[in-house]
C-alpha cells in the first residue's frame, strides 16, 4: 500500500532525529494507523495517481501526532523521579509536553486534510454517569 508520506517526512515535520529514541519501524507503523483513518474517510471522487501535497502533509502531521501519543504512553510508563527531602520530584515536564503536541499536531492535520474528507473524527472527551455510593456511603 502506498502512503501519502514516509519516515522522513514525519521526522521532519517533528524534528525527531534521534533513531534510537524514535525508530524508523515506530514512525512507518504509525504511517500505515493513519493511512488507515484517512482512507476511510476519503472523498471517493479524489484522484489518488496525482493526490495533493495537502495529503502528504496532513499524513505526515498526523502520524507525527500518533509518534507523540505512542511517545508519552511510554514516557508515562518508564518516568523517573528523584526522592529529595521525603518529596518526590518528577524530571521534566515531557509527558504534558508530549500529549500537548499530540493534540496540536492532530488537529492541525484534520484542518489540513478537510477538504479531501467526507468528514473528520471527533474526539471524545469524556462521558458522564451517574454517582454511585462507594464502600456504603449513602448519596
Amino acid at each position: 500500500m502506498a502512503y501519502f508520506c514516509t519516515a522522513e517526512q514525519v521526522r521532519f515535520k517533528c524534528q525527531t532525529t534521534d533513531a534510537t529514541e524514535v525508530p524508523t519501524a515506530l514512525i512507518d507503523d504509525c504511517i500505515a494507523e493513519v493511512h488507515g483513518q484517512i482512507l476511510v474517510r476519503l472523498n471517493p471522487t479524489l484522484d489518488l495517481e496525482s493526490p495533493p501535497e495537502a495529503l502528504e502533509t496532513g499524513e505526515a502531521l498526523l502520524a507525527g501526532g500518533c509518534l507523540m501519543r505512542r511517545l508519552a504512553a511510554k514516557n508515562a510508563t518508564t518516568k523517573a523521579t528523584v526522592v529529595v527531602g521525603g518529596q518526590r520530584l518528577e524530571l521534566g515536564k515531557q509527558f504534558e509536553a508530549l500529549l500537548s503536541m499530540w493534540k496540536a499536531l492532530e488537529g492541525e492535520a484534520w484542518q489540513i486534510l478537510s477538504p479531501y474528507l467526507n468528514g473528520i473524527p471527533r474526539r471524545s472527551i469524556g462521558i458522564a454517569t451517574d454517582s454511585v455510593p462507594v464502600l456504603g456511603e449513602s448519596g
